[in-house]
């Protein structure tokens, strides 16, 4: 009964695998209903190119076999068959200009257009395939128009959750090496131990309190509550847990707000890169330098079109391993972000045009 409240629902699809699968949802839903749409239109075209072609055929031998005469000269037959060929030029030329060709195979199959429908939402826009018809090109900027936020929130809340993970386990495998290595205690642990100590003074504290009454003689511990209150009233103990929490929560932001270092994420956008290069290496009949300038002009959403997959049954996992690399190309920019913003304040005191930044004491690096 939970899952069938609206709320419950709402909430579902809000949350990182919902958002997700909304995703590959609207994905599959605009790549069948471009292939209702182009690709009818598609199979009408090139039964009517395959038609012009007959009627080609047909005619010449008409004029060459069946209407030949005797004083038929070259002149005259090739005139008229000069003519015929115009006119199938004029007929192929109209449908390669609307990307229909009898020769390759049909574009606008449910592969092809779920890969056409993914580079709609992320804006990659190669140009090999576009809408011909009006119905199309409607459906078009309408999916577009609501594909793009979908895609952008799918990204920020997916790329986000990728650069915590990405700080978890660099703190987890690299920092202590780091920390060993440099002789210094990293200001996470720092802070914990500096909330231990405080810890231990209060509850000395109130031990002491606690055991002597206000003349300055020893009380009965039997006599004394457990916990002692100040002149306004207020628990002490359960201000010094509240504080204690507090702390906690103030010291699992500081691990939040760790930037890595600038090195390692370039190190990882582009190991990703370099993945992706082999797989589309594997895949397509291009060089490895082909397939990694393919994969950096992909995920900068560039999108120039001089290459394209080929390979209608790699053109899923294309899609999707291109959507992976715009997530962690998100990843990469949220975790550089507050970097690039202490380069840019440096910079601006620099020249003079912003105050001076604070550094912290840790690692060196320029505070917000």
């Amino acid at each position: 009964m939970g899952f069938c409240n609206p709320h419950c629902l709402l909430a579902l699809l809000f949350t990182h695998g919902g958002l997700a699968c909304m995703l590959v949802v609207y994905a599959i839903i605009g790549a069948a209903v471009f292939q209702a749409i182009e690709g009818q239109f598609e199979i009408r075209e090139r039964i009517h190119l395959e038609e012009v072609r007959s009627n080609v055929l047909t005619t010449i031998w008409n004029i060459t076999v069946i209407d030949g005469h005797e004083d038929m000269n070259f002149t005259s037959w090739s005139e008229q068959v000069r003519d015929i060929f115009r006119e199938y030029e004029h007929e192929h030329r109209r449908s390669v200009i609307h990307g229909v060709s009898d020769v390759l195979p049909l574009r606008w199959t449910f592969s092809g257009s779920l890969f056409f429908a993914c580079t709609v939402f992320t804006t990659i826009g190669y140009g090999h395939m576009a809408p011909e018809t009006t119905e199309g090109r409607a459906f078009c900027m309408v999916y577009a128009f609501f594909g793009i936020p979908l895609l952008m929130l799918v990204l920020v809340d997916l790329g986000s959750l990728l650069a915590r993970g990405t700080k978890f386990l660099y703190l987890k495998i690299f920092r202590p090496y780091i920390n060993k290595n440099s002789g210094r205690v990293s200001c996470f642990e720092r802070k914990e131990k500096t909330l231990d100590r405080q810890q231990s003074v209060v509850k000395k504290d109130v031990k002491v309190k606690s055991n002597v009454n206000e003349m300055g003689t020893p009380v009965n511990d039997t006599s004394k509550a457990d916990h002692w209150k100040t002149d306004f009233g207020r628990d002490e103990t359960v201000e010094n847990q509240g504080d204690t929490e507090d702390n906690n929560n103030e010291d699992n932001e500081k691990k939040d707000e760790f930037d890595l270092p600038m090195l390692a994420i370039l190190a990882f956008g582009f190991l990703y890169m370099c993945v992706l290069a082999a797989l589309f290496s594997a895949w397509e009949n291009w060089s490895y330098f082909e397939c990694f300038y393919f994969s950096f002009i992909t995920l900068s959403t560039i999108g120039f079109g001089d290459l394209i997959p080929e390979h209608q049954k790699f053109t899923i996992a294309s899609s999707f391993f291109i959507l992976l690399g715009m997530t962690v190309m998100t990843m990469c920019i949220t975790l550089s972000q507050s970097k690039i913003e202490h380069s840019l304040k440096w910079m601006g005191w620099r020249i003079g045009i912003k105050p001076k930044p604070k550094e912290t004491p840790d690692d060196g690096s320029i505070a917000a």
